[in-house]
């Protein structure tokens, strides 16, 4: 019997991971034309969203983007809205946004705002819900919207200057 648990928990201890440095994912991208320098966080997947922030001639731009497929277009959207998990909304009627046909019954729909340090802290401390592109919307699942909260202190960072 002491045989059976002295090999359960040798089998136990081999369940144990590392964490995983996310940090390590983020790109940084050198533009020695534009003298600029870029720091973007890996997809997210179907409901995609992407950090970044660009140092460009003294200046800080930080952005998200956010794109998913839909069966209709709306060549008219305008807004991006992001709805946090304490019903509080991140929203820009200033957005860049698009719609593009990619066959006879999809449409990739892209939206681009900038971030505040605001809207970063918002971020940091609340998770994403659910994002709206115009009147399109999807639910972002429990997953991605960890992931995004976990690439924010490494885009965002204070050292990334």
């Amino acid at each position: 019997m002491k045989h059976l648990i002295l090999i359960g928990c040798l089998l136990a201890s081999f369940n144990c991971f590392a964490q995983k440095d996310y940090c390590k994912d983020i790109k940084k991208k050198v533009d020695p034309f534009k003298k600029s320098t870029e720091y973007k966080s890996p997809s997210l997947g179907k409901i995609d969203m992407v950090l970044t922030k660009t140092l460009v001639d003294g200046f800080t731009l930080n952005k998200i983007m956010v794109s998913f497929n839909a069966g209709y277009s709306n060549y008219r959207n305008k807004d991006l809205f992001i709805l946090l998990d304490d019903g509080e909304v991140i929203k820009s009627d200033e957005a860049t946004t698009d719609c593009h046909m990619l066959d006879a019954h999809t449409f990739f729909y892209i939206g681009i705002m900038d971030l505040s340090e605001s809207d970063i802290d918002k971020l940091k401390s609340h998770k994403v819900v659910k994002v709206r592109i115009g009147i399109e919307e999807r639910d972002i699942n429990e997953k991605s919207a960890i992931k995004l909260q976990t690439y924010l202190p490494c885009v965002f960072s204070d050292e990334n200057k």
